[in-house]
């Protein structure tokens, strides 16, 4: 099923039989039902309200860019399909604000961690390891796809129903993300509730839809992001929003468990855990909406994250056209991530620049993949966070979880984009040389001075041996090539 060999993108052509047998069962999308008025009619069915619509005008806009989108067949319902859950899900969260809102505001986001950086940096691991380490509240897939929903047992069966049935018509849409309800997820699904988000332009190729928004503010994306974690955390004190442990250690107190890993803390209150791979587009709404935030910054080499970038957009945008992306499509995919996120990482380096530096780390990729739980432990102790072994046990768990799951490989070279280093490292010019250390971009000639990584090994005395009066061979030198050293 998933080729191992590359043509530039993945050819996303196939269909399967399962999406055949649906296209002669169901009946075709005609433009008319995207209709603005025909739309809010069949989302405010779903969602059992005839309440208004927020934010009408932006709604408007955007079942018009969808008419005028160019899909096949199964595209053209599956953006139909989105469309009518995204606007159902917002509707059914004001609901549940109108009638409980007096309770539900009571509710306190103090604290959070926002994991942000360029999108496909590892971000993504981050939060699910350190969501498994049972620390923090961190939206799972099958919370963030119908947050309406109080029980929690629905939400998951509700997201079971619908990834199987998504996964079985695009199997390789497993390229970009693998669907598990239990995993934690990032904030893009609740930002599709706001029609002026980037994610819709970006995510589904709506170019001229994409300039009217880049110059809309975002403030009102993050701030129904937290109101939807408020709601969660709502949730919680009726027992329907649980952390994202998935097997409880020492649950009866047994005394061999406690001998074995430790005496396990107890936590009086979580701080949120929130990943948003658009907050460095708006790190100043993302910034106001929650303004005592800790940052988690991830990086990754531009030449890599880039083109995985370019990739993971050009596989969005074929699961609507049906078709392999041509080749101008590709340079405009390419020209598209150079303009928005080149200016956006260069404004989140100003703005973060004045950031208070103790509530802020950065991660690498390197870093997430070799040695992620022990760059947890680290993370912890910089924030001033107790984490027991119980925990810490938990967290080596998820990474195993995220590290075991097949994902096939799908990044492309820059050269498919119209794109080459010369002209990356151009535009991230302000990145290349805020971050070389974690980037890893040592090819344009960029050197650092007394860098330690977060992830360096302290120099550690030897046991039962006395100093010696002799100067060792290479004392105090930095572990150069060794594997936890990015010198």
């Amino acid at each position: 099923m998933f080729l191992k060999s590359m043509n530039g993108v993945r050819d996303l052509s196939f269909r399967s039989m399962e999406s055949m047998l649906r296209r002669l069962t169901l009946s075709e999308v005609r433009t008319q039902d995207f209709d603005f008025e025909q739309v809010v009619d069949v989302a405010s069915k779903a969602a059992g309200t005839t309440s208004g619509v927020p934010d009408e005008e932006w709604w408007k806009k955007l079942c018009r860019a969808c008419q005028d989108k160019a899909c096949s067949t199964d595209g053209r319902r599956l953006l139909h399909t989105k469309l009518i859950h995204s606007l159902s899900q917002r509707l059914a969260v004001e609901e549940a604000y109108r009638l409980n809102e007096t309770d539900i505001e009571k509710e306190k986001i103090e604290s959070p961690f926002v994991v942000m950086g360029l999108p496909r940096s590892n971000g993504h691991m981050i939060t699910h390891v350190f969501a498994r380490s049972g620390l923090f509240l961190c939206p799972r897939m099958q919370d963030t796809w119908s947050p309406s929903i109080v029980v929690e047992a629905d939400r998951a069966k509700l997201f079971k129903t619908d990834s199987r049935r998504f996964e079985r018509q695009n199997p390789n849409f497993a390229c970009v993300r693998r669907l598990v309800g239990s995993m934690a997820d990032d904030d893009l699904t609740l930002n599709l509730h706001i029609p002026q988000s980037f994610a819709w332009g970006l995510l589904h190729g709506l170019d001229e839809y994409l300039l009217q928004t880049i110059q809309e503010d975002q403030s009102a994306v993050f701030e129904y992001t937290k109101k939807v974690l408020k709601l969660f955390q709502w949730y919680r004190k009726f027992g329907h929003f649980s952390d994202c442990v998935k097997v409880e250690f020492n649950v009866l107190d047994n005394p061999i468990e406690v001998q074995r890993t430790g005496p396990k803390h107890v936590l009086s209150k979580l701080p949120w855990l929130i990943h948003s791979p658009l907050g460095i587009l708006n790190a100043e709404s993302l910034h106001k909406a929650f303004p005592d935030m800790n940052v988690i910054w991830t990086h990754r080499a531009l030449a890599s994250g880039i083109s995985s970038l370019c990739s993971t957009l050009a596989i969005h945008n074929s699961l609507y056209t049906g078709k392999k992306p041509s080749e101008t499509a590709l340079a405009q995919i390419g020209e598209k991530v150079l303009g928005i996120f080149g200016s956006g990482t260069e404004n989140a380096i100003d703005y973060f620049g004045n950031f208070d530096k103790s509530k802020m780390v950065h991660w690498s990729n390197r870093d997430a993949n070799r040695h992620c739980t022990r760059l947890m432990m680290k993370t912890m102790e910089h924030f001033n966070l107790d984490i027991d072994r119980h925990r810490r046990m938990h967290g080596i768990e998820g990474q195993t979880e995220f590290s075991s799951l097949q994902r096939p490989l799908h990044d492309s070279n820059l050269q498919y984009f119209g794109l080459h280093e010369g002209v990356v490292h151009q535009v991230f010019d302000a990145y290349v040389h805020q971050f070389e250390e974690f980037a890893f971009e040592k090819r344009f000639g960029v050197t650092v001075q007394d860098y330690v990584s977060l992830g360096e090994t302290p120099a550690l005395p030897s046991l039962n041996r006395k100093q010696s009066r002799v100067d060792q061979f290479a004392e105090g030198q930095p572990a150069g090539g060794h594997f936890l050293s990015q010198h």
